[in-house]
């Protein structure tokens, strides 16, 4: 349903309900609402299995069964260790809603690459390791509107990988706070 109709609905709920709460606005308010309490937040931790339910007590093993279950305003916590992998984003998020990849402690990853919207990675230090070259440790490509990367430490560990790469039609998007270090390639590149 269109949400401007929705709101015009809201403020013509009939005059004799003027003092009572009108139905339309109370299902609305009831819908936005529990978007917000089914947020999840999964566990990985290099002791999981994929085949678990990805909770505190049967977390996941790798960031990338994260990337595949998150769903809008989700959290992937990612437990200290060092995860050979490079994260690619499945769907995206929501404004009010972004999912989130979050480290928990020192943890150690490949890589990002970023195609959907409203994803923030924060806390990682990203080594490039295992990634061809002309590719960017924190990929972040068409399509990624809304992200937030921030307080990461981000290197290359391959010949001609850069730290952050940049590409295509990407906007909104804000690169905080990282550190990037020894990367065989450009430190960041953007194009577009």
């Amino acid at each position: 349903m269109n949400m401007s109709r929705m709101l015009l609905n809201v403020r013509i709920c009939p005059r004799r309900m003027r003092h009572e709460v009108c139905p339309l606005a109370f299902c609305w308010f009831f819908f936005v609402s529990t978007i917000h309490a089914l947020a999840a937040t999964y566990y990985v931790s290099p002791d999981g299995q994929d085949s678990n339910a990805g909770d505190a007590g049967s977390p996941w093993s790798t960031v990338q069964m994260g990337a595949d279950s998150a769903q809008p305003g989700d959290i992937v916590l990612v437990l200290p260790g060092n995860y050979v992998e490079r994260v690619i984003s499945r769907r995206s998020g929501n404004l009010s809603a972004p999912i989130v990849f979050r480290a928990h402690g020192d943890v150690s990853i490949s890589g990002f690459y970023i195609t959907h919207a409203n994803h923030t990675v924060e806390g990682f230090t990203l080594t490039g390791f295992g990634l061809p070259r002309y590719q960017g440790t924190m990929s972040v490509r068409t399509g990624a509107e809304g992200c937030v990367i921030n307080d990461n430490a981000i290197t290359s560990g391959g010949l001609d990988v850069y730290g952050v790469w940049i590409n295509g039609d990407v906007s909104g998007c804000t690169i905080s706070s990282n550190r990037i270090f020894n990367t065989s390639g450009h430190m960041i590149v953007a194009y577009g």
